[in-house]
């Protein structure tokens, strides 16, 4: 896929659609997002994802830690992305968490390898970062 704008609008469709998995805690939405196996980095933990049960395993682990943070809202800023071949895509997004009462939770860098497949881009990788960690890619992407 060459076309720059068809790529922005694959990327922002996955991304929608994994902000809108993290604020309904959808499992089944959060899965359309990823291609298995894939790993997920922090700064405390890698975790290689090999199958479903893996994944729905790490993903309750995670939506419960956002449940018990009172999550309630999140931005995505200085968002960005550029090719690495035709169907592997590296793409940067600095997230806001925040609570109920609207204070910052939590906010990190997350730095993902994505795969095109099934006509769709699918996160491979995803490492997650102090903020200071960003990247500028080559191209942005901006959500509404």
């Amino acid at each position: 896929m060459k076309d720059i704008a068809l790529k922005q609008q694959k990327l922002i469709s996955v991304f929608n659609k994994l902000s809108r998995s993290l604020a309904s805690y959808d499992l089944n939405l959060v899965r359309e997002c990823y291609h298995l196996p894939c790993t997920l980095s922090t700064p405390d933990n890698v975790m290689l994802l090999n199958n479903e049960d893996d994944f729905n395993q790490a993903y309750q682990a995670i939506f419960q830690q956002l449940k018990d943070a009172k999550l309630s809202s999140f931005k995505m800023l200085n968002s960005s992305f550029q090719s690495i071949t035709e169907e592997l895509l590296l793409v940067n997004v600095d997230w806001q968490f925040f609570s109920e009462d609207e204070q910052l939770i939590t906010d990190f860098t997350a730095i993902y390898h994505m795969i095109f497949a099934n006509e769709q881009y699918q996160i491979m990788n995803v490492v997650s970062q102090d903020m200071s960690q960003s990247l500028v890619l080559n191209q942005t992407l901006t959500f509404k």
